[in-house]
C-alpha cells in the first residue's frame, strides 16, 4: 500500500488563523503523530511536508500522481461563518471515479474513522470545488479531511491539544488500515 499524506498550508501560508491558532501548525502536528504510527507498518508513505515549508499545489499533485499512490489524504481544518458550527467533513473529487474504491469511499471511510476516534460529529461529505486544486487534479483516490472548525471556540481549543491531535491521527490511521 502506498499513501501520500498532505498536511495543508505551511511556510508563508498560515492557512486559517483564529486567535493566533494557525491551520499550518495543526495539520503538521497531526501529520507528525500519524507518521509515528505509520512508521511501524509496512505501508509506504510519502509526505508533502514534514516541517514548516509550503510546497505548491502543483508539486503536491505531481507527487501523488507520479508515484502512483493508492490514496492521497490531505489534512485540513475548516471554518464557518456560524461560530456555532463544529464537526468533521471530508472533500472528494467527484470527477474521478474508480469502481469499487475511489475518492468517495476514501472520504467516507476517513470521516467515519476520525469522527469515531474523536467521538465527534460528522458534517458529511462534499464534492471538491474549483478552488480545491489538489483534490480536483489528482488521478488517484483523493480526499481532504477537515478535522474541525477553527471558527468554533470549543473545537479550536481541542484542535491545539496534543491528545486530541493524537486521536485525529488514530482515526486517519484506522481509515488507512481499513482501505
Amino acid at each position: 500500500k502506498i499513501v501520500v499524506i498532505d498536511p495543508a498550508c505551511g511556510g508563508g501560508n498560515d492557512g486559517l488563523v483564529v486567535e493566533g491558532i494557525r491551520e499550518k501548525d495543526i495539520t503538521l502536528e497531526i501529520a507528525q503523530k500519524l507518521k509515528e504510527k505509520l512508521d511501524k507498518t509496512d505501508i509506504k508513505v510519502y509526505y508533502t511536508r514534514m516541517d514548516d515549508v509550503n510546497p505548491g499545489e502543483k508539486e503536491r499533485v505531481f507527487l501523488a500522481n507520479e508515484i502512483r499512490a493508492d490514496m492521497y489524504i490531505r489534512i485540513q481544518v475548516d471554518s464557518c461563518e456560524d461560530a456555532g458550527v463544529y464537526g468533521t467533513t471530508t472533500v472528494y473529487n467527484g470527477d474521478y471515479f474508480i469502481p469499487g474504491f475511489g475518492s468517495v469511499e476514501l472520504a467516507d471511510t476517513l470521516e467515519r474513522e476520525v469522527v469515531t476516534s474523536i467521538k465527534g460529529k460528522a458534517l458529511g461529505l462534499s464534492e471538491a470545488q474549483t478552488e480545491e486544486y489538489a483534490i480536483r487534479n489528482i488521478t488517484i483516490p483523493a480526499a481532504a479531511v477537515k478535522v474541525g472548525c477553527i471558527t468554533n471556540r470549543q473545537e479550536a481549543s481541542l484542535l491545539v491539544r496534543e491528545e486530541y491531535q493524537e486521536r485525529i491521527a488514530d482515526g486517519i490511521y484506522n481509515a488507512i488500515l481499513k482501505i
